[in-house]
């Protein structure tokens, strides 16, 4: 299906703003929370006289985000009253932390990232890769928050998303 993605900052910070991010979206954050937004296919499509757009993709809050939420998920795993070992701790973290499962389990709570996402005009999006998209945009999300509001703010960004 050919989708088509544009920046809508209004909503974006209603999103944010509500549970379970909780997030400030003043000015110094929305730069980040942009970023965030943005998939690779935006930045890199060309503008009017060849020149590429520039926006700056999540990829890298991305990277960021990815840690902090497999550090939440296993010591939530790490605490838990099961007794597991190394190895089906890593196994239950899938169940969390893995793209299909995560937007399986942001999809319960009800929340849709995907729309909000900023993306070439000709990007085609499987179902499967839009999901993806989803989990990425997510990540990218815990990863801003880490920034602007510290570990803490996205621990309890990834409770009230994945754990809760």
């Amino acid at each position: 299906m050919l989708m088509g993605g544009t920046w809508d900052e209004g909503a974006v910070r209603a999103l944010l703003g509500a549970a379970p991010f909780g997030l400030r979206c003043d000015e110094g954050h929305m730069a980040s929370y942009r970023a965030a937004f943005t998939h690779d296919s935006h930045s890199n499509e060309l503008m009017p006289g060849g020149r590429k757009r520039g926006d700056v993709p999540y990829e890298r809050l991305e990277f960021v985000g990815d840690a902090v939420i497999d550090l939440v998920v296993s010591d939530h795993l790490y605490r838990s009253p099961m007794d597991y070992d190394e190895g089906g701790m890593t196994e239950e973290r899938k169940k969390y932390a893995g793209d299909e499962e995560m937007a399986e389990r942001l999809e319960r709570k009800g929340i849709d990232l995907f729309p909000l996402c900023v993306h070439s005009r000709g990007l085609e999006v499987s179902e499967k890769n839009r999901r993806v998209i989803a989990a990425s945009v997510f990540e990218a999300i815990v990863g801003a928050a880490y920034f602007n509001e510290g570990y803490a703010k996205a621990r309890e960004i990834v409770e009230g998303a994945l754990i809760r």
